[in-house]
């Protein structure tokens, strides 16, 4: 008898799988009574499972007859002619916009002209003394983005890696 006091206190979980199932047990005792009760007053009360559709539409009726009827009225012909006013300013916006377009198309035109003007070989030959790059107006922030894109876009370090790598590597 000791021992299985023991047993039992030393696995607590199965102390409390067995309370779980004694608490579940009689739950379910318990919800077996309360549906024999009332099953036992079911007949005694309507269905509740049975709905009588007739008298719910009735009373759908009887509150639709009981709203006021609203008062019709006669509309009167809509007469769909534009009020010149807004024809007026509909044409002034629509000449806006051609002048525009006009405007547009002559100055494609002229640069059409000047590029076909300047092709390959018809430009005037001047003597450069280099490229200039405008160095002197270069700022701090350029300086740095452009040592960042240089490494970005060189060559990989593997295959030309720093000189003081190759000297240890030389030493070994």
């Amino acid at each position: 008898m000791q021992n299985l006091f023991e047993l039992i206190l030393s696995n607590l979980f199965f102390v409390v799988l067995i309370i779980g199932g004694l608490l579940s047990f009689f739950k379910r005792v318990a919800q077996g009574n309360a549906q024999q009760e009332r099953q036992e007053q079911g007949p005694q009360s309507e269905k509740p499972g049975k709905i009588d559709w007739k008298e719910i539409f009735n009373q759908e009726a009887n509150e639709q007859d009981d709203r006021p009827q609203q008062q019709q009225y006669e509309e009167e012909p809509v007469s769909f002619e534009p009020v010149s006013h807004e024809v007026e300013i509909a044409k002034v916006q629509n000449d806006d916009l051609q002048t525009r377009r006009e405007d547009l198309i002559q100055r494609r035109e002229m640069s059409r002209a000047r590029s076909s003007s300047y092709e390959i070989g018809k430009q005037p030959v001047t003597k450069n003394r280099g490229l200039d790059l405008n160095l002197n107006k270069l700022s701090n922030k350029e300086a740095m983005k452009a040592v960042v894109w240089s490494e970005v876009l060189g060559k990989p370090r593997g295959r030309h890696p720093h000189q003081a790598f190759t000297q240890r590597s030389r030493s070994r």
